[in-house]
């Protein structure tokens, strides 16, 4: 009998995360959106969880919280254009994080949820 891999890509991952996410309708995913955030979480129109193209998780969260995890050594500050030290309220992490995703998702969703309210 073969075993079947415990082992997932950051792709199916993904995948997993966003269709629990799914599940709440102020949740949205685009349908014909190409290029950057195609395959991007969002909540009321803005942007808070996306797979890049090198397979890396990246989240919108507080500058603080994003501070934390860098200096847990569980994430980087994503730095689209590989210029100056990154974005303060982004953070990615690998494909081959241990951290779950799942949790820092909902936290990012909430964050960026609160900050479209304010305006």
């Amino acid at each position: 009998m073969e075993m079947k891999s415990l082992r997932t890509t950051p792709k199916l991952r993904y995948a997993r995360m966003a269709k629990l996410l799914l599940r709440d309708p102020t949740i949205t995913q685009p349908k014909r959106k190409k290029g950057f955030g195609s395959s991007g979480l969002y909540t009321r129109g803005k942007l808070f969880a996306a797979l890049s193209y090198s397979n890396r998780l990246i989240l919108k969260l507080p500058e603080a919280r994003v501070n934390e995890i860098v200096a847990w050594r569980r994430g980087k500050r994503w730095n689209p254009r590989g210029v100056g030290e990154g974005l303060k309220e982004w953070v990615t992490l690998s494909p081959s994080s241990k951290t779950r995703w799942l949790p820092l998702a909902k936290e990012a969703k909430k964050f960026v949820a609160s900050k479209s309210r304010k305006r």
